[in-house]
């Protein structure tokens, strides 16, 4: 689960700016989980939690 933020005015509308790992590491170029195997890896880079699991990681 990741969260992306521009450099600019934003709403503080938090499950709007999800995005998943992998879309990150595309966009910077980067491997945040280099060190684990691509089977494991692939579940966690295009996992995207639905709105009500982050409401209730928020609350």
């Amino acid at each position: 689960m990741a969260f992306q933020y521009r450099n600019q005015d934003e709403t503080f509308d938090i499950p709007a700016h999800e995005v998943t790992v992998k879309e990150v590491e595309q966009e910077t170029g980067l491997d945040f989980l280099s060190a684990l195997p691509d089977n494991e890896k692939q579940g966690i880079e295009t996992y995207k939690a639905t709105e009500q699991e982050i409401n209730t990681i928020l609350n």
